[in-house]
């Protein structure tokens, strides 16, 4: 958190920096490392942002996006223009050939909310709304190709409300709306597979290992049919009407019409009006009575899903609802104001599995907070906007630019990293100065109490605090531990003794996230903490028998063969010198048990004007 607040001016400043870091000539990436992709609603609004400052770089970014377009029309979710074998589920997993789906990359197989066409009228009114614009016009019949895939494909009671078939076509990954209807998907067929988001981003903050399992099902049922989007809506085990995307795709469909009666496009004009007239008839099996709101619909068990999320509030946004709903969703969003300290939680403050630190079960998502603040504006209630406005700024000024915010003390969710990366660099002069031995079990021991308190923690406050000492604890290890391998090792065994020492440390990070998700849902969130604590207390008491120093100059002299070993073992007396170098803290159960945080990915977005 900055000590000093920031204007807008320095915002709009840090804003560009960003977009401009994150773009890759021609497209952006929504942040780096984790995301190393173009993302399909994320890029469209991108766009919006480079519009504050380079008009011309964001007709760039929606073109590019629209080059990963399949012949039937789905612009896909994720565009793979560069090869980056770490990330997963990647272009090998989807296997979308570009030959079959007319592609000009491999992509994805599944899509996310239609908001290109939204944000294409928005950057032609910026640029004075001429009817003979060179960009609209071409971009025209691949945004009505687009809708009329999901009216084709993902409209199966042909009212007009759009169903998905994967819980990432949403955007709301992990929204509670998906539990029930995720519940049906069997995992019994999924193998292992190594996530890179909970690599980047607190794992306490993302979907759980159950859940991804199921997010992996579903993948993997589209890949079996080849992708054919008829048998996949057809046959597919989730099949849920989104209120989401139901409210974007409406709302891109009133924009097109702007756009087609400007082009002079009279049929497709006629036929824009006859889907948004369906639309809004259709759009009442959505309104539940129980919830005060619109809500998704399980169509495989032909109920609703009755959970009020921010994307319920989209009604505004897509022009919908009778006096009485809004009148009832305006008492919400009162509700949801008095509740949260900030607008707009993805999930009511309250709910049986809100969380205002994970993913979309709590923070705020500013993307949804500016299309539902722009419905509320031209729907007449300019107050409310501007509240939601005005807390989306201030959790910028007071945090930085994050993906997501608590809505209860507006921190972005991060906090260790950062920390993270700044005892590094201490642990690592602390290395060349003292005994590396003793740093890696004084580190242990250090990082072991930490994790111990972690159940003690009463506030955000307190739990950034403590996680801010776990990570300097386990910021002792990796300096001390690679420089000590270094010094067993000749410098042509070097490499193989680390690459083993890595395999223990991914190794170590799986199977330590996966057994803290098994105790927590069975005896709790604190229970991980605890019992990796006294772990870690043990191992430090392995290593303060079995860990041996080694000067650097004797390891070059070193005439012993490498062999191929377990990293994870306890050492023993005098065992061989790979086995030596590669004792470490990180056990299979793990030191690190996978709880980092702290990745912002940013999309600037441009409020409507007061």
């Amino acid at each position: 958190m900055s000590t000093t607040t920031p204007s807008d001016a320095q915002l709009s400043t840090q804003a560009q920096q960003i977009l401009v870091k994150n773009d890759r000539g021609g497209y952006t990436v929504p942040t780096q490392g984790l995301y190393p992709y173009q993302w399909n609603w994320d890029s469209a609004f991108v766009a919006l942002g480079f519009a504050a400052f380079d008009r011309s770089r964001a007709w760039a970014e929606i073109e590019s996006l629209f080059e990963g377009q399949w012949s039937n029309g789905m612009v896909p979710h994720i565009l793979f223009r560069v090869n980056d074998p770490g990330y997963f589920p990647g272009p090998d997993m989807w296997q979308c050939d570009p030959h079959k789906t007319g592609s000009a990359m491999p992509t994805s197989g599944i899509t996310q909310p239609p908001v290109a066409a939204s944000c294409v009228r928005e950057l032609w009114e910026m640029d004075g709304c001429p009817p003979d614009h060179p960009k609209v016009k071409a971009l025209f019949p691949k945004l009505l190709a687009y809708t009329r895939w999901y009216r084709r494909y993902r409209d199966p009671l042909g009212n007009g409300l759009a169903m998905v078939v994967h819980n990432w076509e949403t955007g709301r990954d992990n929204n509670p709306e998906w539990d029930g209807p995720l519940a049906a998907v069997d995992t019994s067929t999924v193998g292992p597979y190594t996530r890179r988001d909970t690599s980047h981003v607190n794992a306490a903050m993302r979907p759980t290992k159950q859940e991804y399992d199921r997010y992996v099902a579903l993948l993997e049922f589209g890949r079996a049919r080849g992708w054919d989007p008829q048998a996949i809506a057809d046959h597919n085990p989730f099949r849920v009407l989104d209120v989401g995307i139901t409210m974007m795709l409406l709302r891109a469909d009133r924009d097109l019409l702007v756009l087609a009666l400007a082009l002079g496009e009279t049929r497709a004009a006629a036929e824009l009006q006859a889907c948004i007239a369906r639309a809004e008839r259709g759009i009442e099996l959505l309104w539940d009575e129980s919830v005060g709101g619109f809500s998704s619909y399980d169509l495989r068990h032909e109920q609703p899903v009755s959970i009020l999320s921010s994307a319920s509030f989209l009604s505004f946004y897509a022009g919908v609802g009778d006096e009485r709903q809004r009148a009832i969703q305006l008492e919400q969003l009162q509700r949801l104001g008095q509740a949260c300290r900030y607008l707009l939680p993805s999930l009511a403050p309250g709910s049986r599995t809100y969380d205002p630190m994970r993913y979309w079960r709590g923070p705020v998502w500013l993307v949804v907070s500016y299309m539902v603040a722009k419905g509320l504006r031209e729907a007449g209630h300019p107050e409310w906007a501007h509240r939601i406005q005005a807390d989306s700024r201030q959790m910028i000024r007071e945090a930085g630019f994050y993906e997501s915010f608590n809505p209860e003390t507006g921190q972005g969710t991060g906090g260790f990293f950062w920390v993270y990366a700044l005892c590094c660099l201490v642990s690592g002069r602390l290395g060349d100065a003292y005994s590396r031995r003793w740093i890696i079990i004084l580190g242990l021991v250090f990082w072991s109490v930490a994790t111990g308190l972690m159940p003690l923690a009463t506030g955000f406050g307190l739990l950034l605090a403590m996680r801010a000492l776990v990570a300097a604890g386990e910021s002792t290890y990796y300096p001390s531990a690679t420089a000590l391998i270094s010094d067993w090792h000749r410098p042509d065994m070097r490499s193989r003794a680390l690459s083993l020492h890595q395999t223990g440390v991914f190794a170590g990070a799986g199977l330590g996230a996966y057994t803290a998700g098994l105790m927590a849902d069975r005896y709790g969130w604190p229970a991980p903490f605890i019992v990796f604590a006294v772990l870690g207390l043990v191992v430090a008491g392995l290593l303060l028998v079995g860990l041996r120093e080694r000067g650097a100059s004797k390891a070059v002299a070193d005439t012993t063969r490498w062999a191929p070993t377990l990293p994870s073992l306890p050492c023993w007396g005098r065992p061989p010198s790979t086995l030596r170098a590669s004792c470490r803290c990180r056990w299979a159960v793990g030191w690190r048990t996978s709880w980092p945080c702290g990745c912002p990915r940013v999309v600037s977005v441009r409020w409507p004007s007061a």
